[in-house]
């Protein structure tokens, strides 16, 4: 499966993400440097450019404006699947999980919508570290 890093985000601090050119993906960890990088199944968040767009349609959202992929892609997140492997850079990462829970008291729960980081989130774990860079191949 191919498609382009179009961003890496990294959080010197949580809450505070900043863009960098390329970073260093460690084998059960995440992002080097990353503060939200830890061992487990969501090392990693990735974001497909197709979903970003569409979270433009729900700005009123909780988690909208506060969720931020560690890794932005352009690859539907249709054509990725639980157990797959995809590459980044020199890096390979497991996805395991799409889709992240939504809160009560969000309003587009509340309005009955569908966000989209309901099913396109994408979390990962690190099986290979390596160096990523913005615009390589998965």
């Amino acid at each position: 499966m191919k498609a382009k890093v179009l961003s890496i985000k990294l959080s010197v601090e949580k809450g505070n993400r900043i863009e960098v050119k390329e970073g260093v993906l460690l084998e059960n960890f995440g992002l080097i440097g990353d503060a939200y990088a830890k061992p487990g199944d969501r090392e990693v968040c990735l974001m497909s450019k197709m979903t970003t767009d569409r979270l433009s349609d729900f700005e009123e959202g909780l988690c909208v404006k506060r969720f931020i992929e560690t890794i932005l892609i352009d690859l539907d997140p249709e054509d990725i699947s639980i157990g797959d492997v995809l590459m980044l850079g020199e890096a390979e990462v497991l996805i395991t999980k799409k889709g992240k829970r939504c809160f009560p008291e969000c309003v587009l729960i509340k309005q009955k919508k569908t966000c989209p980081l309901m099913t396109e989130a994408i979390f990962a774990k690190v099986i290979k570290g390596g160096k990523i860079c913005v615009d390589k191949t998965l």
